[in-house]
């Protein structure tokens, strides 16, 4: 009896033994995984970053367009007030313009809605 019995200890013992190895590995495995989805987590910062930067520098240069297309609304009304003046009617290029400003400005506002909203949906961490 004394036999049988050593050796149900010693297979106790190894079981014991595999089931620890069995929990290391699965702690193993989930620290293997928290480090990946850190590194995720650090990627998505830098390209979120990133994104953000390509925001503000497109929003910049919507509005210098924006701005642009002002000072041409201004020489455009001043160029009409004296060709009315003068009686002469407006190049058809200086037609063609006005119509190319108006859409330019609805481009400009249509534009900077998206930017907006790209900008508000990304989230940050």
């Amino acid at each position: 009896m004394n036999t049988l019995q050593n050796v149900y200890d010693r297979l106790s013992d190894k079981t014991e033994l595999a089931k620890h190895e069995v929990e290391l590995r699965l702690v193993d495995d989930f620290n293997k995984l928290l480090k990946e989805a850190e590194g995720f987590k650090t990627k998505y910062k830098g390209d979120s970053d990133s994104l953000i930067n390509s925001v503000k520098n497109a929003k910049m240069t919507i509005q210098n367009w924006r701005d642009t297309l002002n000072s041409a609304v201004v020489l455009l009304s001043d160029i009409s007030k004296k060709a009315n003046e003068l009686g002469v009617e407006l190049p058809k290029e200086i037609i063609s313009a006005k119509e190319t400003i108006t859409k330019g400005a609805k481009a400009t506002s249509d534009a900077n809605k998206i930017l907006m909203k790209i900008q508000q949906d990304i989230p940050l961490l």
